[in-house]
């Protein structure tokens, strides 16, 4: 079955370019609105530095997630770091160049 995807273009920023930060026990939150040609998204970068996580080589997970209007949820992962700021600063800069968001995959709910 073929899931329509996000659109991939640079998305136009409600915000000025940096991301504020609200910590969190298992990593931070930034929660940002990005409007597409055609479609608007509210998106959560997330980084994790719970047990799960860290207990793998002691690396920081960074990722995102994106609703669409129709409740969709997306999820786009950057990777695990040395440490949270690494994590931090690519959340930081995928959101600098636009949240492009061809590469997020959607979720499925049970």
């Amino acid at each position: 079955m073929n899931d329509p995807q996000p659109e991939g273009s640079q998305g136009k920023l409600h915000r000025d370019m940096t991301l504020q930060w609200d910590p969190g026990t298992g990593g931070d939150t930034a929660r940002v609105d990005v409007t597409f040609r055609r479609s608007q998204y509210a998106v959560t970068y997330h980084t994790d530095t719970s047990v799960g996580h860290v207990g793998r080589g002691g690396r920081a997970g960074a990722y995102l997630i994106a609703f669409d209007r129709q409740g969709q949820r997306w999820r786009l992962d950057f990777g695990h770091f040395r440490s949270h700021e690494q994590a931090k600063q690519a959340c930081e800069q995928h959101y600098a160049k636009g949240c492009d968001l061809k590469d997020a995959e959607r979720e499925r709910r049970w």
